[in-house]
C-alpha cells in the first residue's frame, strides 16, 4: 500500500504541470477574450462566459490535485505506520503460534478431538487426546491380600515404609487374547496404578514394550479395549505340595491312605489357582494322598487301591511356572475307591 501510494503520488505530481498548463491557456482565453469585448466591441458576451467556465474549470481540477498532492505525504505516513503496526502484529502472532505449537515425544494417534479448523483456542482448553500406541499396558485389579504376599516389591515390608506401594520388580508376565489364547505377548510388571477401598483391591500396570501389530500369519494386533488373560510371575512358593482343588475340603481336611486304612489330616492352604491347591503344612514327603471324589468319607475305613507308578518314591521337588510360580515338593498321589 505504501508503494502503491508514492507511485500515484509521482503520477499525480507529473499530471499537475499539465493541469496547470491547460489552467494558464484557459485563462489566457478568457482574459483576451473579456478585453476584446471591452475595448474593441469583438464577439460576445456568451463566448467570454464560455471561456470563464472554461477556466474555472481548469482551475478546479488543478485545485484538487494541488490538494491530493499535498496530502499524499500525510496518507503515505499513515500508510507506513499501519504497516509497522501489521508487522508487529504479525511477530506477536508467530511468538504467540511459537508458545501454543506442542509436538508428542511419540508417534501419537489422534483418539479424540474438539477442535474444528479455524477454531479459536483459549488457554487450558482441552483440544485432542492423543494415544501412544508404541507402549500398552494392561491393568488387572488383584485381591489386596494376594498382592500384599505374592507381588515382588523390591523393598522388604518396613514400619517406615512411605504411605504409597513401593517399587515393584519388573517381573515378566504373559499376556494372551481371551478370543484365541494362542496368540501371546511378553509384558513385565510395571507399577501400582491404584488402590480400590471399596473392591479392596490393587491394580497393577503390565507394560507391553514389544510390537503388537498384526502377524503375519493373520492374527490381529493387540489393540486398545481387547480382554486379555494375564500371567504375573510373582513371589516363589517353597515346601508346599500341590494338589487338586477338590482333594482339600472346604474346611482344610485332606484324605491320606495310612497302610489300607483312610485317615483324615488338616493341611494349610497358602493359595488356591485354577484348579489346584498349595498346601505347606500337614502333609510328609511318601504320604499317599486320596486325590478321588470320596462321597460320605469315615476316617478309618478299609481301602481298595492299586499303587501308581508314580508312587514308588518319592517325587523330587517341582518347580512351577504358573502365576505366582512355586517350588512345589508333591508328596506321593494316588487314585483310590472306597
Amino acid at each position: 500500500m505504501v508503494q502503491g501510494l508514492k507511485q500515484q503520488y509521482e503520477s499525480d505530481s507529473k499530471r499537475l504541470e499539465t493541469i496547470k498548463r491547460a489552467r494558464d491557456i484557459a485563462q489566457e482565453e478568457f482574459n483576451r477574450d473579456k478585453t476584446l469585448l471591452k475595448e474593441e466591441d469583438v464577439g460576445s458576451e456568451s463566448m467570454v462566459n464560455l471561456s470563464e467556465i472554461n477556466y474555472r474549470k481548469a482551475q478546479d481540477a488543478f485545485d484538487q490535485v494541488q490538494q491530493a498532492i499535498d496530502l499524499y505525504p500525510l496518507r503515505i505516513k499513515e500508510a507506513e505506520a499501519g504497516l509497522r503496526a501489521g508487522r508487529s502484529a504479525l511477530e506477536l502472532a508467530d511468538l504467540a503460534l511459537e508458545r501454543t505449537e506442542e509436538y508428542a515425544p511419540f508417534k501419537a494417534r489422534i483418539q479424540h478431538k474438539q477442535i474444528e479448523v479455524g477454531q479459536a483456542v483459549a488457554p487450558g482448553l482441552i483440544v485432542l487426546l492423543l494415544a501412544n500406541d508404541s507402549e500398552l499396558e494392561v491393568s488387572v485389579p488383584l485381591d489386596s491380600r494376594d498382592a500384599r504376599r505374592w507381588l515382588p516389591f523390591l523393598e522388604e515390608d518396613k514400619a517406615e515404609a512411605p504411605n504409597w506401594f513401593r517399587p515393584i520388580a519388573p517381573a515378566p508376565c504373559r499376556i494372551s487374547w481371551t478370543e484365541d489364547s494362542a496368540v501371546t505377548w511378553d509384558g513385565t510388571l510395571h507399577r501400582v496404578e491404584r488402590f480400590d477401598p471399596m473392591a479392596r483391591t490393587v491394580t497393577v500396570a503390565i507394560r507391553i514394550s514389544e510390537d503388537t501389530g498384526a502377524s503375519a500369519d493373520g492374527n490381529l494386533p493387540l489393540v486398545e479395549g481387547m480382554f486379555c488373560k494375564v500371567e504375573i510371575t510373582g513371589n516363589s512358593l517353597k515346601s508346599v505340595y500341590r494338589l487338586p482343588s477338590w482333594a482339600v475340603t472346604f474346611d482344610g481336611m485332606a484324605y491320606v491312605a495310612e497302610g489300607e486304612r483312610l485317615r483324615r489330616v488338616k493341611v494349610n492352604t497358602v493359595r488356591n489357582q485354577g484348579e489346584d491347591s498349595f498346601v505347606d503344612e500337614g502333609l510328609n514327603p511318601g504320604d499317599l494322598v486320596v486325590l478321588t471324589r470320596l462321597v460320605d468319607p469315615a476316617p478309618g475305613i478299609l481301602l481298595e487301591y492299586e499303587m501308581p507308578e508314580a508312587a514308588a518314591g518319592v517325587l523330587p521337588p517341582e518347580k512351577e511356572d504358573s502365576s505366582p510360580s512355586a517350588d512345589a515338593n508333591l508328596g506321593q498321589t494316588m487314585d483310590t475307591a472306597s
